[in-house]
């Protein structure tokens, strides 16, 4: 690969940090060769004032960079130590006020944009169908396709109301799986299945809602046997049948 295309790829690439605080090589690599975001991870938190700190040192070094965590809620909750730890998608999912839940994400918002970070990646529009899933589980809202349609709608909306950029994931849906993705190629029911129709409806709802960015979850969903992060098809149903204009990026 010529060095003129690899920085193409790099210049749409999400890159991590290997500690709470940044070398100079880090530096040197973000100035001379800047990626489209950082990610944030729990070995980059020590506390909120040094969190702070950290992003406005990469704010500083490129105004562009997206700054972006996992912080969902529960056990996917990586700035806890400088944000806190708010409820995850399923217990939200279980509180009756829509008022509350709004709450909660207003002030979950106002935390991470006080602490210098402008992307969520969620909420997860994954539709929790398999008791023995082993990945998705309280990170997803409880119930059926329209009820966990209707809430990943209403966060989105809290969500991109005070701010905070958002990222449906894991396109086209790994809640009805048995397999982590990050270790194995999982199967998902394929887009013109009724199951697959289904899994999609949380997400057409973000998305109508203004979702900014959809994930792609590495699923075997065609018979291609490649992952649909890199399956046109499932890229063009997502473009195509819900209408999705925004950033399309991958599972990690």
């Amino acid at each position: 690969m010529n060095e003129s295309l690899h920085l193409k790829f790099w210049r749409h690439s999400v890159a991590g940090i290997s500690g709470p605080y940044l070398s100079e090589e880090e530096i040197g690599l973000i100035k001379e060769y800047p990626p489209a975001g950082i990610i944030l991870f729990a070995r980059n938190v020590e506390d909120a004032r040094q969190l702070r700190k950290l992003t406005s040192e990469l704010s500083g070094i490129n105004p562009d960079l997206l700054i972006m965590a996992d912080h969902e809620g529960g056990m996917i909750s990586v700035l806890a130590d400088g944000a806190g730890v708010p409820p995850s998608q399923f217990a939200m999912g279980r509180v009756e006020s829509g008022e509350l839940r709004r709450e909660v994400y207003r002030e979950t918002a106002s935390r991470m944009r006080c602490l210098g970070v402008d992307t969520l990646l969620g909420p997860l529009a994954d539709i929790n169908s398999n008791p023995e899933n082993p990945v998705i589980g309280t990170r997803a809202f409880p119930g059926s396709a329209g009820e966990v349609g209707r809430l990943v709608a209403e966060e989105v909306e809290e969500f991109r109301r005070a701010g905070l950029l958002t990222c449906l994931k894991h396109f086209p849906g790994h809640g009805g799986t048995g397999t982590d993705s990050h270790l194995a190629l999982p199967e998902a029911p394929g887009l013109s299945t009724e199951n697959g129709r289904i899994a999609a409806i949380p997400f057409r709802n973000g998305i109508e809602a203004g979702a900014d960015m959809v994930m792609t979850g590495h699923l075997e969903v065609g018979e291609s046997g490649i992952p649909s992060s890199l399956d046109r098809p499932v890229i063009d149903y997502l473009r195509s049948a819900l209408g999705f204009e925004g950033v399309v990026i991958t599972d990690d």
